[in-house]
């Protein structure tokens, strides 16, 4: 059975992870396309009214959010785990031909993930491990139900940060820019809050389509991206059978997973409570004996969560309790030693404060 992982929530869930000025982006590449005026309010329905689009294409997620270099092995060597995410540059090739038929392929230079999805079935595959996992997922839900689903498109990030907006975001559009060869307009979501840790974040979205091509998450005056999923190149259209479900690797056993275990786990996923609101919010997560990441038991070149998180970390201590805090440039954590698990985009002293709070009490 996959081990279930704690799901940090950032506030516009751009921080993973994890997930916005000046609007001159070098990584925006290719001579600003002339397109009809719009407004901002305009495109971000175009991206909410868009359908799921039959597509192909190369998607990379590169960070750079200032976290220390990881020992030798910490990391792991699925490409598709959370700390394989946390920096560096991951490269994954997409297929989708509507909302239930769709692949995608996490590679790294040492390991490969597939997920697979058609219609009810779910067929998830590591490279190393000799196993290839099979899960029902009841007809209507997303793909992201089931363990182990990659988050790594553009669609993806782009949804989450939209679901933020609210009072605490100014939206504009930027420039337009040219993104995968595609003619795209920009939207420009900025915190209100001067205390946020981002700066903006940036959604490329196509112009023919209405699907996001890039998301872009800037932290606070930096003109460079701490986070970055975009396509680096995409065709529209309905993928070859072959690629959207090939054949199962020769020699694999088959682990399945039912949809009662598939419930199970999800409910071993602790909710947060949130202190604050908007792009300051604090997510509070009370999850003794949870641990960093997620992996398969028995994964080959599965991380170690101890490791990973002294690596990550130094130690702290206060009227909060003690534990270890994390910080990067667009998100903070601090993992106390009562199994508190406090996540946001706001510096230290935030989290320390919110870890006060009557709400946020073990």
């Amino acid at each position: 059975m996959m081990r279930t992982a704690v799901r940090w929530t950032i506030p516009a869930a751009v921080a993973t992870a994890v997930i916005g000025g000046s609007l001159a982006w070098p990584s925006l590449a290719g001579a600003a396309p002339d397109l009809a005026p719009t407004t901002a309010a305009d495109l971000m329905a175009d991206v909410a009214g868009s359908q799921a689009q039959a597509l192909s294409g190369t998607v990379e997620q590169t960070t750079d959010i200032g976290l220390p270099q990881l020992p030798s092995g910490a990391a792991g060597q699925d490409p598709a785990s959370l700390t394989a995410l946390l920096g560096g540059t991951t490269t994954a090739r997409v297929w989708s031909d509507g909302a239930e038929r769709s692949r995608i392929a996490v590679l790294g230079s040492l390991a490969e993930t597939d997920v697979v999805r058609n219609g009810a079935d779910m067929w998830t595959w590591r490279s190393g491990t000799g196993t290839v996992t099979h899960a029902v997922v009841p007809s209507g839900r997303p793909a992201a139900a089931a363990p182990g689903q990659p988050q790594l498109t553009p669609a993806q990030a782009a949804d989450q940060a939209l679901a933020a907006v609210g009072p605490t975001t100014q939206v504009t559009l930027g420039s337009p820019a040219t993104v995968a060869g595609r003619q795209a307009r920009t939207l420009v979501l900025e915190p209100k809050d001067a205390a946020s840790l981002i700066g903006r974040v940036v959604i490329a979205v196509d112009a023919a389509t209405a699907m996001p091509l890039q998301v872009q998450v800037f932290s606070r005056g930096s003109a460079e991206p701490a986070v970055q999923t975009g396509f680096t190149s995409v065709s529209f259209g309905a993928p070859a059978a072959s690629e959207v479900a090939p054949a199962l690797p020769l020699g694999s056993a088959v682990e399945e997973v039912t949809p009662q275990a598939l419930q199970a786990q999800a409910g071993t996923v602790p909710q947060p409570t949130v202190v604050g609101s908007g792009w300051t919010s604090v997510a509070v997560l009370r999850a003794a004996g949870a641990q960093l990441g997620s992996a398969p038991s028995g994964a080959a070149g599965a991380a170690d969560p101890t490791a990973l998180l002294k690596a990550m970390s130094v130690p702290v201590s206060g009227a909060y309790g003690s534990g270890r805090l994390i910080t990067s440039s667009v998100f903070s954590a601090l993992v106390l030693d009562d199994g508190r698990v406090l996540v946001g985009a706001v510096p230290a002293p935030e989290l320390e404060r919110a870890a006060m709070d009557a709400a946020a009490q073990p």
